[in-house]
């Protein structure tokens, strides 16, 4: 970047809080930025600043009841609207989160949904892309389901090695302040 201005553009919308939760709501590639708004992530050209493509965030599939007919219908009362909280581009592919609750691809050149992925409790700052693979964690374990998993695995005698781990480096750090205190005093 040698700090050349090229455009700037009015986003409504476009600031986003509660970092610590949630991704940035920028990605970019060689020919394009991408911000996401709301539902929406806008394509935008990286040279002049103009709307390329729109993305929508997938509904969420609980948001869906079957009639009678056994077709499934929107739901008829007002939905809050969930905002993108990740976003990311790589491979030809738009990845995105929608709140907590579902993971998406969308095909950079048709704009189509590829797939979705849903969870209960997908924390986005833990999404990472790598090798064609997204990798993730779904909070949606209860206490009694992670002692059940961990069971038979974590053993006392785990505990006595990580204790004597412990006070071996433990006695380390003070054998080696001591003798830096040491040679500190007596090289007066």
């Amino acid at each position: 970047y040698n700090g050349l201005f090229l455009w700037e553009r009015q986003l409504p919308g476009a600031r986003r809080y509660g970092l610590k939760s949630g991704g940035s709501n920028l990605a970019a590639t060689k020919d394009s930025l991408f911000v996401a708004i709301g539902e929406e992530c806008h394509r935008l050209d990286a040279e002049t600043g103009k709307t390329l493509s729109t993305f929508i965030s997938p509904s969420d599939p609980s948001e869906k009841e079957e009639d009678k007919k056994g077709e499934a219908k929107e739901k008829a009362k007002e939905k809050p609207v969930v905002p993108w909280s990740y976003v990311a581009c790589s491979g030809g592919f738009l990845y995105g989160c929608r709140g907590t609750s579902t993971v998406f691809a969308h095909d950079l050149e048709t704009g189509a949904l590829r797939w979705t992925h849903s969870g209960k409790s997908i924390l986005p700052t833990t999404l990472c892309l790598g090798d064609g693979k997204v990798f993730l964690v779904d909070r949606s374990l209860t206490g009694e389901d992670e002692t059940q998993a961990m069971e038979g695995i974590l053993k006392p005698n785990h505990f006595r090695d990580l204790g004597n781990l412990m006070l071996a480096f433990t006695m380390l750090w003070a054998y080696m302040n001591f003798s830096q205190y040491m040679l500190i005093w007596y090289g007066n």
